[in-house]
């Protein structure tokens, strides 16, 4: 079987052993990546987010924790993602596994979650508005990202059904109505995601 690695990211490190615990993990935290909202940093050694504090930017120093540690997260996530998802799509081509419509159907739901995810991405863009490196290297990733999800199309072209500047349309729409509650004649203002929500999504993998 033909192992592909992500152009632009470190080589991938589970493209032929990833396993069913390592699945799991793998599209919880690219889902995790989509709930970022602005002002929220990653806690990437506990998997959690923290507001944008001074008793942050203390704790974070204190663990270790920065801009660069969540900036590795999210390429090794997207390293993995896409280990996963060009080997399924290879096993689609292939006919290794017979349940091809299950495999579409997966595949389907990845390229979902990593469109989703760039909502994530831009909001940490605003989180470090004034760190002018970070906005250029989280842009640098969100360009690779879309590039590998061209060449997945071009690959499978059913699996990506609705291209990525329709479906980041529609999440940007998503997000301004949340920050602006009342441009649509609504009267409830939107809660923001908890972490106790984030952690549902772990608990449901």
């Amino acid at each position: 079987m033909t192992t592909y690695t992500s152009r632009g990211f470190a080589p991938a490190r589970h493209s032929s052993t990833l396993e069913d615990g390592e699945f799991s993990s793998v599209m919880t935290k690219i889902k995790f990546i989509g709930t970022i909202q602005p002002n929220e940093k990653v806690n990437v050694k506990q998997m959690c987010i923290q507001e944008d504090t001074l008793f942050t930017s203390f704790f974070r120093t204190i663990y270790q924790e920065s801009h660069d540690s969540t900036i590795r997260f999210f390429e090794n996530t997207y390293e993995d993602v896409f280990a996963l998802l060009f080997r399924t799509v290879e096993q689609i081509k292939t006919n290794i596994n017979k349940n091809t419509s299950s495999l579409l159907s997966l595949c389907k739901t990845i390229v979902k979650d990593i469109q989703r995810s760039f909502v994530g991405i831009k909001n940490v863009q605003v989180t470090y508005k004034e760190n002018r490196m970070v906005k250029c290297r989280l842009e640098t990733l969100t360009q690779l990202v879309e590039n590998r999800l061209e060449q997945i199309k071009e690959l499978c072209p059913d699996i990506v059904q609705e291209n990525i500047e329709s479906e980041n349309d529609k999440m940007k729409q998503e997000m301004n109505e949340k920050q602006n509650p009342f441009s649509n004649d609504s009267k409830d203002e939107p809660e923001p995601i908890t972490n106790k929500e984030r952690k549902k999504i772990f608990n449901s993998q």
